[in-house]
């Protein structure tokens, strides 16, 4: 089946829009070993999480959440067991990306980090990157790159 040139243009059209209009965001990484680390801004602070592809929600220390109201409590399943979290609407910045009033699990990192024997303040999952057409981890650069 032939496409018609008239709706081929149109989809042309329309792909080379959405790309003159992606943003890439490049943000470097600390490698250690088989974890990757990213630093990232919680609330105004500088926080050394974890980059999880495989958790479902971004985790920080109570630290990061001080005056903020708990919104209910969910179990998370992690490392180090069942723990509970609080859920606290926080301000996350990744280089030039901003996201205010994301939901996030605010959870004592003390046991992941004792049974890791790495040094974190959280966890960067999937709910962030789920915002981005495109992850991308380039271990030579020791970069994160993140289209939008």
């Amino acid at each position: 089946m032939r496409i018609p040139d008239r709706l081929l243009a149109m989809l042309t059209v329309a792909m080379l829009t959405s790309l003159a209009h992606a943003q890439t965001f490049i943000i470097p990484l600390n490698i250690d070993g088989a974890r990757i680390f990213v630093n990232v801004r919680v609330n105004g602070k500088t926080a050394r999480l974890l980059l999880d592809t495989g958790a479902g929600m971004t985790l920080v220390r109570p630290e990061f959440a001080q005056g903020t109201i708990e919104l209910r409590r969910l179990n998370i399943e992690q490392q180090a067991g069942i723990s509970e979290a609080s859920l606290r609407r926080l301000s996350i910045t990744l280089g030039e990306w901003s996201l205010k009033d994301h939901v996030v699990g605010v959870l004592d990192m003390t046991e992941v980090n004792r049974r890791t024997g790495a040094s974190m303040d959280g966890v960067l999952g999937e709910d962030i990157l789920c915002r981005f057409r495109t992850v991308r981890i380039s271990f030579k650069d020791k970069t994160l790159e993140l289209e939008r």
